[in-house]
């Protein structure tokens, strides 16, 4: 459940959506997000194309998409164009395998906020949640649904 509270120090449990195509990353990043305080993980897709409709039911703050998603998905840009459609001011950091992916361009243009290498710590998983975080919701309130 979602803890909202107001005032300067308010803490607030950040919504995480995690989309991996590969089930070895995946379940390691689930883990490494089960372990971090006041970030709840709302679901964990294997498509592009489950995880617009899990975004669309829970609501998350923060997507977590695979960069490189398997042949037959939808164009990652456009995933990420349909997660903000479906979810309006969610933030969408791309899993890569290696920064100088020329995929990910593209995934930044269409509204990608950052990058994060699949093998990321927990500490650097959780300093990019915290970054993400408060940005998208200046107020410390969720949008409108």
């Amino acid at each position: 459940m979602t803890t909202e509270t107001s005032g300067p120090t308010a803490k607030r449990t950040v919504r995480v959506l995690l989309a991996e195509a590969d089930q070895d990353v995946r379940e390691r990043l689930a883990s490494h997000l089960s372990g971090l305080p006041s970030i709840e993980l709302v679901g964990a897709e294997a498509t592009g194309n489950n995880a617009i409709v899990a975004a669309f039911r829970s609501r998350p703050d923060i997507v977590l998409l695979d960069l490189s998603m398997p042949d037959g998905e939808r164009p990652v840009p456009d995933t990420i164009r349909h997660l903000q459609r479906v979810c309006p001011g969610v933030s969408v950091a791309m899993l890569v395998d290696k920064e100088a992916d020329a995929r990910l361009t593209p995934a930044l243009d269409a509204g990608a906020r950052e990058s994060l290498p699949k093998d990321v710590s927990p500490d650097g998983l959780e300093a990019l949640l915290r970054r993400l975080g408060p940005n998208t919701f200046r107020s410390g309130k969720r949008p409108a649904e």
